[in-house]
């Protein structure tokens, strides 16, 4: 049985939980589990949101509700109230609502139907888009605004019948509709126009709404046709062939995006053309320029602009030859493209987002003499081309997945010079198999040869600072990394996850390691850590097979589980100086039997030791206890480890919180610097190897300025 919610006037204030939003405006969840925004000042509610773990299929918004005594009349659905609720098959909504926001029911992919009432005046941006089975809703006479996309992709939709009073419409209301034939409206609508079923403005100058579910196969825009809008005539899979009129100036974005007619003429009198507008015509083979055109012409078949220099849109061919006088590609402009083997860039500098995207025949590609910049995703998914040789003057690959997918890579070969490589430049290229970085990368993205699962060799070049996050995250396959002492910085996860390596260096100029940057890498043996590192990362070497880990006189922090899970780790020596350590940073490390704490560490964080089955002791230099929030052991260890600290101190451990619980707690050293005079010389004054001087000196190595002028360096155990 469906769930049917009739939204009752009344609610039991006891079941209801109250929160604020604003000094007037109160939110409350229904005992059903709506979610209501109450206007105190005004009067009015809205629809807030309605999950789909409610339960309901059937909604019915309110004409009022009851909150604290009063009553309030639902006047909106907010933005996003119902978004992507996957439950939701009927809305009616109530006689008060005067405006449906932004995103309210988008992607409710079961809605079915929708009851719009009189008073609504409004209906937001993408309301009801993606709702795939949702039958049009009869729009009420005094609707004044629909935004851009509000019923997109409604594949039940079949005929709008548009209300007289409509002031304004976004960007292509109904676009991707396949089964939507015709407009209507009134002749006496003062806005808005029909003719021959497509939706223009009142005097049509302008082409807002194209039904891509008519069934005629040719169309000429009519002659007082100004402007063709956005993504108007997207997707229509059934005209063969479009007539532009003479006097049109504008041709929008996306425009004849996924259209399926062979050739299009360009008038003369057009002055714009948005980009994209022709993208992924598959069967589109020739452009026409009308003469008298002062701003486009056709290069080579291309449409560019006047001059040559932007090549705006491609053809579905073999043999893709870029025009010498071009310098960009526009983005899209060979997007999709099935039919392209071989591209040629000549002179091209800029190779635009998405411009050969999913090129899936192209096989080899010329990069020219000239490139400078390739952008977003120019060549993702180009799943043929084995081969890519960039040129000497390529200084940036673009932000996003540049060549992501390109399943086919065998060979890479990155230009010295080369200076930025965005995200994910060359991930999932599954058949690369070796790759140099060149020195002169400033700028390295995440990810970019992450999930290559042949790649088994990288190298990066001198003077490479950074390596980016999950660089080569994820690569089963990889053996060999080579990187230079230039680098100070290693991005999270830049290395994790590779378990076959067997060569790898830690360069020796290293400042920072990042979360997991060499988790389940195989370093094995001792693990000496770079004289510069100052931070060691979350996870940072976990589950890496080292055998001993020896610090340097920098390092600061050790950041939680950093080497946890080393099962065959059995020395740690840790430097004076180290501030903290994090939560379980040496755990499960079964061989390690002792671990020495230097006197500066602050910060210890929960089980630091756990489940180092064979510890014995632990070492804890500091003449304070560090303040414990859990265990830093397993709890059967407190019986069998010792915890030995400053004989100055035992007392302050024995009542401090975790420490105490240790079973055997054992002093070292007397806390008087007395004992260490030699002969009649007594001591004036104690110094640690900065200089420092001390008061109580521990365990470690001292300068001693005795009472007769001498100066020793006395090692205290």
């Amino acid at each position: 049985m469906k769930n049917k919610l009739l939204a009752p006037v009344m609610f039991a204030m006891a079941a209801v939980c109250v929160s604020p939003v604003s000094a007037e405006v109160v939110g409350y969840t229904t005992p059903e589990g709506i979610v209501y925004n109450v206007d105190t000042s005004s009067g009015t509610a809205a629809l807030a949101r309605v999950e789909a773990s409610t339960g309901i299929t059937e909604l019915v918004v309110p004409d009022v509700i009851s909150y604290n005594g009063d009553t309030y009349d639902v006047v909106a659905v907010a933005d996003g109230a119902c978004i992507n609720n996957a439950l939701l098959q009927k809305v009616e909504i109530g006689d008060k609502v005067v405006s449906v926001g932004n995103q309210s029911f988008y992607g409710c992919q079961t809605l079915e139907s929708a009851t719009l009432p009189a008073s609504l005046k409004t209906v937001g941006d993408q309301a009801f888009y993606n709702c795939k089975k949702l039958l049009a809703p009869a729009l009420p006479e005094g609707l004044e605004s629909i935004g851009s996309y509000a019923f997109w992709s409604n594949n039940m939709t079949t005929e709008v019948n548009l209300p007289s009073t409509l002031v304004t419409l976004g960007g292509n209301p109904w676009g991707c509709c396949p089964a939507l034939s015709a407009f209507t409206i009134s002749e006496d609508a003062p806005n808005f126009a029909v003719v021959d079923g497509v939706l223009f403005d009142k005097n049509v100058e302008t082409l807002i709404s194209y039904p891509i579910g008519n069934m005629v196969t040719e169309y000429a825009t009519p002659a007082t046709t100004r402007v063709i809008k956005d993504n108007s005539m997207r997707n229509n899979s059934l005209l063969a062939s479009v007539t532009l009129n003479e006097g049109l100036e504008v041709i929008g974005v996306g425009a004849f995006n996924v259209c399926r007619f062979t050739e299009i003429t360009i008038p003369a009198s057009v002055t714009e053309i948005g980009q994209r507008a022709f993208t992924s015509n598959p069967k589109l083979a020739e452009f026409k320029v009308a003469e008298g055109n002062k701003h486009y012409a056709v290069y080579n078949k291309f449409l560019c602009t006047i001059d040559g220099k932007t090549l705006l849109q491609g053809l579905n061919i073999e043999d893709v030859v870029i025009p010498e006088s071009v310098e960009n590609i526009d983005e899209y402009a060979f997007y999709n493209m099935s039919s392209i083997k071989t591209v040629k860039l000549s002179n091209a500098r800029y190779v635009g987002q998405s411009a050969f995207y999913s090129g899936r025949q192209i096989t080899d590609i010329d990069f020219g003499t000239s490139l400078e910049t390739i952008d977003n995703m120019a060549f993702m998914y180009c799943t043929s081309v084995k081969e890519i040789v960039f040129p000497s003057t390529l200084r940036t690959i673009s932000n996003k997945q540049a060549f992501l997918g390109c399943t086919m890579l065998e060979k890479l070969v990155l230009n010295e010079g080369i200076e930025a490589i965005g995200d994910g430049a060359f991930m999932m290229c599954i058949a690369l198999k070796e790759v140099y970085i060149p020195g002169s990368v400033k700028e390295m993205g995440s990810a970019i040869l992450s999930n290559c699962p042949s790649l088994e060799s990288v190298e990066f070049g001198e003077g490479i600072l950074t390596i980016g996050s999950s660089c080569v995250y994820v690569n089963s396959g990889l053996k060999r990394v080579k990187m230079p002492d230039s680098v100070v910085d290693i991005k999270d996860f830049a290395f994790g996850e590779c378990p076959a390596v067997e060569e790898i260096n830690i360069p020796a100029s290293l400042e920072t390691v990042g979360k997991a940057a060499f988790q389940n890498v195989p370093l094995g043996g001792v693990l000496t850590l770079p004289s510069n590192l100052r931070s060691v990362g979350i996870n940072a070497f976990t589950y890496t097979q080292i055998t001993g880990l020896v610090t340097n006189d920098l390092l600061e922090s050790i950041g939680d589980w950093a080497f946890a899970g080393n099962y065959g780790l059995e020395s740690v020596a840790l430097n004076e100086g180290l501030v903290s350590i994090g939560q379980g940073a040496f755990a499960a490390s079964d061989m390690l039997t002792s671990i020495e704490i230097p006197s500066t560490v602050v910060t210890i964080g929960d089980g630091f030791v756990s489940n180092c089955n064979a510890l014995v002791e632990i070492i804890n230099n500091a003449a304070e206890p560090q303040v414990l929030t859990g265990d830093p052991v397993s709890s059967e260890a407190y019986d069998e480890c010792v915890l030995k600290v400053p004989m100055a101190s035992i007392d302050a451990y024995g009542n401090a919180p975790y420490w105490q619980n240790f079973y055997k707690i054992e002093g070292f050293g007397s806390g008087s610097v007395d004992e260490l005079g030699i002969g009649n010389a007594t001591v004036e004054a104690v110094y640690d190897l900065n200089g420092v001087r001390v008061d109580r000196p521990v365990r470690g190595i001292y300068v001693i300025r005795y009472s007769d002028g001498s100066v020793r360096k006395i090692s205290i155990d």
